[in-house]
Formats: structure tokens, C-alpha cells, sequence
């Protein structure tokens, strides 16, 4: 990846994104809960005016239904100010049909099988679907529109240097554009994957330092398993390393990256090499060894019991009660309510192995935040360029803090003493501070996701590094004991894996709609026999060396040579047009 930011400018850029946006967060892309609102608006998809006045001041706005998947926490996206505001100001109204995350796959099929589409669905449909539903005239193709004179914010982002493949990204193979998507520039969130362990057991257990390598953290888990390190006069019911396998592509949860990248991958599928070919990790002599040292941790007692079987409730439920010497999470925050206790968790630089020496960290090439897509129900040219004028709006600094959290102080006519301001700190940089009706809402991040905004991941804003900078924190911050403790996951991220990260698979990368088909297909059944055999050489019911030959040949015998073709054949693609 492109590094092109000094440490203290990608810290900024880092803070930016939690220090700013109140924590709001949705989508599926983003984990988001399972939301039980039901369907809003009369309405019904695909209606609505599509005559698109000049601009929204004092206009009639535009009715434009969207489909969107919610998360529970939301009720009436029309009684969010930013819905309002986008409609009196830029002259669009959005009918919004919320769709509950448990009910989102059937409902979204359901309505591309029927042609009763939305006009707009906002983010969460993946390229896959994308490339399919755009070859079929579903979904319609934007470049043509996407011009300087269009979208005069859009491209003053293009204009900055590390933004500049953003366009290029968003083409599919076929030459289209069927979405266009935010992006984030804050660099913590380039890491795919954290990894946290308990620093004041490592001290008590009388570790003068954490773990670099794996003989190391191997002996930490140990005395983890032998000790009372949570101190509750229970010496047994320490989980030294917490987790759950799950292949569900989720990168924040899975505790066998932390460990395969001490044997030099940073993927548990597919991954390029540094000549750029395409190797299917688990086919490697080093991942031989990686299950190997799996199997000890988990015949020793040094893996959570249930890590094959447990739900993410009850994952959650282990670290909340402070039980694990170390877990992967999003942040050890997460489940962890008492500060006192989840900041003894620290980060720890990737670590090695006597198989690799080298330190590595999963990364991707892009951050993409939100995404707007219009389907053939738009069938004006008018209205097309309104609705690509609303994506712009989202691209300026306006729009950008307005989608993510909500209004400045006075914009908000129904509450123009409501929203937030930039105020002078103690080290001479600016923080917002959110002034909020404190007896409806018990805090400036409840005010945000209940009046203001759904918040990160609907609409396509442009989070750049230097938006991020107007207001961010200082180094000095960092150095301060009771400002870092606030930051420690950015300071964590930045500090210990940074400097090594790695992209595993290009996330601007697109396939065909032939090209996913088929890999999906092979990958139903290659998957599949993967998760078998390898929890089976963990658990210790088939003995590795003796599997070894026998689990490669069946990934061949199911087609990997022939998935290791199309991804191939897809990332040359890629590489020659970047």
C-alpha cells in the first residue's frame, strides 16, 4: 500500500475517524446488528416523480425511493435531520423502504428477480452483484456522468495525490461504473485485522515484555493457563486465547491471522506473492506448520475449548467477563465495559517464527465507505444528475461531516441551538464538541444516531486525511497519560503494525460476473473441505504429517487449479490498468 503520510499525519487521519464521528456506524459491510425496524414509507419501489429542479432552495424536492439495510438501532430514516436536509437543500426526498438485516438478502434478490427495484439502494451490494445486475441492464452504468463539470467535489478529492486511483477503482472489466462509493482516508483502518492481549497479566506473570515471537507468546498462554492472572481466586477458568473460527469474512474476529502471519501469510485463502503470483495459502509447507502449532495450543489446553463451536455471543460473553489473556477484536473496548480492564489490553507488533522473520500485517489497498447505486427505475436523464449532485454534495467537506455526524450549530432549523462546533484545546488544535438536548440523550454519540445521521457506511462521503487534520490531535496528545488512554487503539494500530502492513488481496480489484460465478461455485465446495480437514488436524482427530499429502490433493481435485486461474487472470487484469 501507499504510505504517503509521515506517522503523525496518518495518526490524525486515524483519529479522525473515532474522535469525530460519535461511533456511528452501519451496514453490513460494517458488522452492524441485526436491526428488527420494520419497512417504512407508503410508497411502494420504483415510484416516484423524477422531475429534478435546478437546485433544492425553495423547490419542490424530487421523490426518489431507496432501499437500504438498517441496523437496530434506528427507527424512521425520515425523522433523521440529514434526510431532511438533503431534501431542503438539494432537492431530492428520499422515500426510504428500511429493510431489516435478517430480511435484507431475500427482500434485495426478491426485488432484482421481480424488477420492483428502488430507484437508489444505498451501499451493501457487493461487486459480485454489481457486475451481474449491471450486465443485465438492472443496475445503470454512471461514467458518462461523471464529469468535473457534474461533480466538481468528487474530482477536487481525484485531485489529491493519494486519491487519485479512486476513479480507476470503481470500473468494472465490462468499462462501467455502477457505483460510486466514499472513501476513508483514516490509515488506522487500512489493518484488516487486531489483536489484543492483556499487558497487565504479561507483568504480573512476570513478562518483562509482550511477546514478539511465537515461542514467546506460546509461553505466555501457558502461564496464562497455570495462574489466577484475572485474580478472581479461580485458577481455571482463564481462556489464555480467546476466538471463534469463523470463515464468514469478517476481518476483525479471527485469531488465526495474528498467528499465520508469524509463518508469513496474510490470508487464510488466497494471497499474491511479492512476483504477484496468486498462491492458495493453504496449500504451503509453512501452513503445515502453522497447523501444527494450532494443534498444541488446542491439545494443551491453550485455546478456547469451543473455538470450533461457539457463537459470537458467546465469544463476546468471555471477554466482557474478562477471561481471555488474548483475543482478536475490532477493539478491546468492544465488549469490554470497565476501562480499567480493557485498558490492559495493548496491541503487539506482528510477530515471527523460526518459519518466518519477517513481520507482516493484512492491509488493503482501499477504505471505501458507503456507496449509492441507481437502478433503471431512474429513467431521466434529469434525475440522474440530481441524484449524482447529492453523491457530490457527500464528496464536499459539507457533506462529508454532515452524512457522517450531523450539523453544525445552527444549521438545523428545528434545533438551531443543536449540533456541533469546532473548540480551541489545551494543545493548540480543534476538537468538535456537540451541544445536544442532554435530557433526550444521554450522550453526544445517542444525539447523532437517533436525530441526525444513520452515520459511516450509507451515503458515499469523502473522509479525507486532510479533512481529518483541520481538527486533529497532536502527538502531544499521545504523550499525555490521560488523553492516550483514549486513543489507545489508534495509537496501538499506528504504533505496532503500520510500518508492516500488507495487502493480501486488492479490494478495488472487480470481476466479471462469469469470472464470480464461477469462482463461486468452486469455492462452495473447496471452502467447505478446507474448514473440515483443517479444524480436524487442530482439534487432533487426523494427524497432520500423516493428512498432509492427502488434504492437498483434494484441494486440487476440486478445481483449485482452475480458481487459481480465474483469480489470476483477474488480478493481471487488475495490475496492468492500475
Amino acid at each position: 500500500m501507499k504510505k504517503k503520510h509521515y506517522l503523525a499525519l496518518a495518526l490524525a487521519g486515524a483519529v479522525c475517524l473515532t474522535a469525530c464521528s460519535g461511533g456511528s456506524s452501519g451496514s453490513a459491510g460494517s458488522q452492524a446488528p441485526a436491526a428488527n425496524t420494520g419497512a417504512v414509507g407508503e410508497n411502494k419501489a420504483g415510484q416516484g416523480t423524477q422531475t429534478a429542479p435546478e437546485s433544492g432552495g425553495g423547490d419542490e424536492a424530487i421523490k426518489v425511493s431507496m432501499m437500504v439495510a438498517t441496523k437496530a438501532t434506528q427507527g424512521d430514516w425520515a425523522d433523521y435531520w440529514v434526510i431532511k436536509h438533503i431534501a431542503r437543500e438539494l432537492g431530492v426526498q428520499f422515500e426510504v423502504d428500511q429493510v431489516t438485516q435478517d430480511a435484507w438478502s431475500e427482500k434485495k434478490n426478491l426485488a432484482f428477480a421481480s424488477g420492483d427495484l428502488p430507484m437508489v439502494f444505498l451501499n451493501d451490494l457487493t461487486d459480485t452483484e454489481l457486475a451481474t445486475y449491471g450486465s443485465q441492464g438492472l443496475i445503470l452504468p454512471l461514467e458518462d456522468y461523471i464529469t468535473r463539470e457534474n461533480m466538481p467535489n468528487f474530482f477536487a478529492v481525484l485531485d489529491q495525490e493519494e486519491y487519485s486511483g479512486l476513479l480507476s477503482s470503481l470500473y468494472f472489466p465490462d468499462g462501467h461504473i455502477y457505483a460510486i462509493r466514499g472513501i476513508n482516508g483514516a490509515q488506522r483502518e487500512y489493518a484488516k485485522s487486531r489483536f489484543f492481549i492483556n499487558e497487565a497479566w504479561c507483568k504480573a506473570l512476570g513478562f518483562e515484555k509482550l511477546p514478539e515471537n511465537l515461542d514467546q507468546f506460546y509461553d505466555y498462554l501457558v502461564a496464562v493457563r497455570d495462574n489466577d492472572a484475572n485474580g478472581n481466586g479461580d485458577a481455571t477458568d482463564e481462556i489464555p486465547l480467546g476466538g471463534s473460527y469463523s470463515e464468514d469474512g469478517t476481518d476483525y474476529y479471527d485469531n488465526f491471522i495474528p498467528i499465520l502471519t508469524a509463518f508469513g501469510y496474510v490470508s487464510r485463502t488466497y494471497q499474491t506473492d511479492d512476483t504477484g503470483k496468486v498462491v492458495y495459502v493453504p496449500e504451503q509447507d509453512n501452513y503445515k506448520e502453522f497447523l501444527k502449532y494450532m494443534n498444541r495450543l488446542y491439545t494443551e489446553g491453550l485455546l478456547d475449548p469451543e473455538y470450533f463451536t461457539q457463537t459470537a455471543d458467546q465469544r463476546k460473553a468471555k471477554e466482557a467477563s474478562n477471561l481471555c489473556g488474548a483475543f482478536t477484536d475490532y477493539a478491546s473496548y468492544l465488549n469490554i465495559t470497565d476501562p480499567a480492564v480493557f485498558l490492559q489490553f495493548r496491541g503487539l507488533k506482528p510477530m515471527t517464527s523460526r518459519f518466518n522473520s519477517q513481520r507482516m500485517w493484512p492491509a488493503k489497498d482501499i477504505v471505501y465507505d458507503g456507496a449509492m447505486v441507481l437502478t433503471n427505475k431512474v429513467t431521466d436523464e434529469a434525475t440522474i444528475k440530481k441524484l449524482l449532485s447529492v453523491i457530490d454534495w457527500c464528496y464536499s467537506e459539507e457533506g462529508t461531516y454532515a452524512t457522517m455526524i450531523g450539523p453544525r450549530i445552527g444549521q438545523d432549523p428545528e434545533f438551531p441551538e443543536y449540533g456541533w462546533e469546532l473548540m480551541e484545546t489545551d494543545f493548540g488544535t480543534e476538537q468538535r464538541k456537540w451541544t445536544y438536548d442532554e435530557k433526550a440523550y444521554e450522550t453526544s454519540s445517542a444525539y447523532i444516531d437517533f436525530h441526525c445521521t444513520p452515520g459511516d457506511n450509507y451515503f458515499p462521503f469523502a473522509q479525507t486525511a486532510d479533512r481529518c487534520l483541520k481538527n486533529s490531535i497532536t502527538m502531544e496528545v499521545y504523550e499525555n497519560e490521560s488523553t492516550a488512554k483514549t486513543l489507545r487503539l489508534t495509537y496501538d494500530i499506528m504504533n505496532n503494525v503500520f510500518d508492516y502492513l500488507k495487502v493480501d488481496w486488492p479490494d478495488s480489484m472487480k470481476l466479471t460476473a462469469e469470472e464470480a460465478d464461477e469462482l463461486s461455485l468452486i469455492e462452495t465446495d473447496l471452502s467447505s473441505y478446507k474448514q473440515t480437514m483443517e479444524s480436524k488436524m487442530i482439534i487432533g482427530d487426523l494427524d497432520i504429517d500423516g493428512t498432509w499429502d492427502e488434504f492437498v490433493s483434494g484441494l486440487h481435485s476440486r478445481n483449485l487449479d482452475r480458481y487459481l486461474e480465474i483469480l489470476q487472470q483477474a488480478y493481471d487484469r487488475w495490475s496492468s490498468n492500475k
